[in-house]
């Protein structure tokens, strides 16, 4: 069977934390981001403990959001 007659998987896309900070090593898959209000950017779970704010929407949430309202 061909690849155009087959579906392949598709991988997960992933981003890098809002500090930029290792984007080089890390990356995060969309529902491992949190908008955080205050520094208007999506963060990953480790910023928001060392800062001790509340998480916000998931990346995954806004993201399937915005395909509902298109």
């Amino acid at each position: 069977m061909t690849n155009e007659k087959r579906k392949l998987p598709i991988p997960e896309a992933l981003y890098s934390c809002g500090t930029r900070f290792g984007a080089q090593y890390y990356s995060y898959p969309a529902d491992k981001l949190f908008w955080l209000d205050k520094k208007q950017g999506w963060y990953c779970e480790k910023c928001f403990a060392a800062i001790g704010a509340e998480k916000g929407i998931s990346l995954a949430e806004e993201i399937e959001r915005q395909k509902v309202t298109k």
